[in-house]
């Protein structure tokens, strides 16, 4: 008899002792699928700041690129112009210094 209960201590003991390593386990999953869930959501938020930052910098490279484009299309004017205006006023000189070409834009092409 006292064989009986002891195994029956034993098993009993044994069950709550199981029983609750199986709940903590359970909500120590639960504890990891809440924290996941979070890092996915900074991992999405991160990935659509990303996108558009990528997309913002994109638009300030296409910018910058077509002001440096109408930059070179303005200076072929510029010069075109000048060496019309050079050509009229003086055939004395067929050289220009970069002081000639900032002299001219600001008399001729003021904002």
């Amino acid at each position: 008899m006292k064989q009986a209960t002891i195994e029956e201590r034993l098993i009993n003991t044994t069950s709550d002792t199981i029983e609750k390593t199986t709940k903590r386990i359970c909500d120590i999953t639960a504890v990891v699928a809440d924290e996941q869930t979070k890092l996915w959501q900074i991992v999405d938020k991160a990935n659509r700041v990303q996108i558009q930052q990528n997309y913002y910098l994109k638009s300030v490279i296409d910018d910058e690129n077509q002001s440096v484009i109408d930059c070179q299309h303005k200076m072929e004017d510029i010069i075109t112009d000048m060496a019309k205006y050079r050509t009229i006023t003086s055939f004395t000189t067929m050289t220009y210094t970069l002081n000639d070409l900032f002299d001219f834009i600001k008399s001729n092409y003021k904002r």
